[in-house]
């Protein structure tokens, strides 16, 4: 074996170990900042490390009518991990829906001034309709009885009327 040939395989040999090490090193890095780097999804939006993520929810077409409900699967395009905005999954089709409404107790039981209260209602029927929806939160308040002032006005209006009444009978007692 001569100078050159040897040499050319140890620059050959070199080289191999040059472009593992960069392979490696490439790998590492890329590892190292895998939830760093931004990733394209199906949408076309760049999503980095930030917990902003904006579903892209994709849903397939109704199913025919059955028991008077439709289904369709809806998939988040953008891998959220979310139900953010999630379209429904199910409907009702051909009776007309009422919804149903089933409400727990408020809570807290008692109501103190200013305090909120609230409770979960659901619909037994489940029309994925909320026209007719009852409150699920409510803001106390103290009901203030004013009747009192009414009658104490009336009976000042009484009293002045009596006297007037009086006064005048006296006047013309004596004239």
């Amino acid at each position: 074996m001569n100078n050159k040939g040897g040499l050319k395989v140890l620059q050959g040999i070199l080289m191999a170990i040059l472009i593992i090490e960069f392979a490696a090193f490439s790998f590492l890095q890329i590892s190292e900042n895998k939830f760093k780097s931004p990733v394209i999804i199906p949408t076309g939006q760049a999503v980095g490390n930030e917990n902003s993520c904006a579903p892209d929810w994709r849903c397939s077409e109704w199913s025919a009518c059955l028991d008077n409900f439709q289904i369709r699967s809806c998939v988040d395009y953008n891998i959220c991990g979310t139900n953010e905005n999630k379209p429904i999954e199910r409907q009702s089709c051909g009776v007309p829906c009422t919804p149903d409404w089933q409400c727990d107790s408020w809570t807290p039981e008692t109501c103190e001034n200013t305090t909120t209260q609230t409770r979960t209602c659901t619909d037994a029927n489940l029309c994925n309709s909320l026209e007719t929806k009852p409150a699920e939160v409510q803001t106390c308040a103290i009901e203030r009885d004013f009747s009192w002032v009414v009658t104490f006005i009336i009976i000042i209006v009484v009293i002045f009327i009596v006297g007037t009444i009086i006064l005048l009978v006296q006047k013309i007692k004596e004239d």
